[in-house]
């Protein structure tokens, strides 16, 4: 489509000194470049749309739209922060730099493990993220490794899972993080894959995604069968004890490697060192060595040397398909996450506060 000038004026009869009030020149791009100190942008001052607006018509006699605003904010965050999209692009880099700063230091574990994987058209599927540090503490915990997830709530979505071990103290040791589409076959697939990795030649690992509830006996009497053997009655139960190999009938001792209440009444009656049947997992250097390497940072973006290849490798977003019904606004609580009740600060009860308290003080 072709446009034709027919009638140019050279001389301009506006004055400058008239401003039209709804100013169409006043595009998002102008407004946004009037923040020229975009730390207002994170203040109480204008963190809302409506606080641009507001800040527009004050400073500058302009009035501009809600919508427009609120673009301009939008812009503005992404100069900040940077776009989704710029995020997606450089993680080849990110990951060539997160991996080659945390490399293993001459031990026999496996260094960092971080990869990714894209799709035919170089969309972006996964991302896996196991870290040295994390590996090495890895070798020195308990042989469990328990999956959490969540959502992501970003442009794109997506699912954020992290692997995790529990210590010697029962405190969450993060192993690696994962981000993926959704929670599929081939996800899972992927993951285990990588998983594998950061096992090593560990047996008998145990993966779990949710919490069991502990058990908790006391001990009444204790019953030698013979030299090492010994029936331990707890009220109406017999449980039996086995020393050499560390097992009780109540499986506490031989899951969790460390003495049960029944084993402990079979070494006091014996004068045994507790301590010495316990798992070299509960002892301090253990717990030392697990959190004994660092973690290094990337330093500034601008300053990473890599290949060529690397650099201009990039990555696109993934496609986004928007799941059937009504989006879910409040995440899932895991089981160990106990909700916080409401307490009056009037009569000190709960499920109700000062303003609705209707307890007579007068008692």
């Amino acid at each position: 489509m072709s446009k034709v000038l027919t009638r140019f004026d050279l001389e301009h009869t506006c004055s400058v000194d008239v401003s039209l009030i709804d100013h169409l020149q006043v595009t998002f791009t102008v407004i946004k470049d009037l923040f020229k100190n975009k730390k207002f942008l994170a203040s109480s001052k204008l963190s809302t749309p409506k606080d641009i607006v507001h800040f527009i018509r004050v400073e500058h006699d302009l009035s501009i739209s809600y919508q427009k605003a609120w673009r301009a904010r939008e812009a503005t965050l992404d100069d900040i922060r940077g776009s989704p999209e710029d995020s997606y692009k450089m993680l080849p880099r990110f990951a060539y730099i997160l991996e080659l700063n945390n490399l293993r230091i001459f031990t026999i574990y496996i260094g960092s493990v971080v990869d990714y994987k894209v799709d035919i058209d170089g969309r972006f599927l996964y991302f896996f993220m196991a870290l040295y540090a994390s590996i090495s503490g890895w070798q020195h915990s308990r042989p469990v490794i328990s999956i959490g997830g969540t959502s992501l709530k970003n442009k794109y979505g997506g699912t954020l899972l992290s692997a995790s071990t529990p210590d010697v103290n029962d405190q969450i040791f993060l192993l690696a993080f994962y981000v993926v589409d959704s929670e599929n076959d081939s996800s899972w697939t992927w993951f285990c894959n990588q998983l594998k990795k950061i096992i090593g030649g560990r047996n008998e690992v145990v993966i779990v995604s949710d919490r069991h509830k502990s058990i908790c006996k006391a001990i009444d009497e204790v019953n030698p069968v013979n030299n090492m053997k010994y029936q331990v009655i707890d009220g109406t139960s017999q449980y039996m004890i086995y020393l050499p190999t560390k097992i009780c009938s109540c499986r506490m001792w031989d899951i969790l490697e460390i003495s049960c209440a029944h084993a402990c009444a079979v070494f006091t009656m014996k004068h045994l060192l507790i301590k010495s049947y316990v798992s070299p997992l509960y002892l301090n250097s253990t717990l030392s060595s697990i959190y004994r390497d660092l973690i290094n940072s990337l330093g500034d973006h601008r300053q990473w040397q890599m290949s060529d290849n690397i650099i201009f490798m990039v990555i696109l977003p993934p496609n986004v398909k928007r799941v059937v019904g009504r989006l879910k606004k409040i995440r899932i609580p895991s089981r160990m996450e106990f909700k916080r009740h409401v307490k009056c600060g009037r009569c000190e009860h709960v499920s109700h506060n000062r303003k609705r308290c209707k307890f007579s003080l007068l008692n």
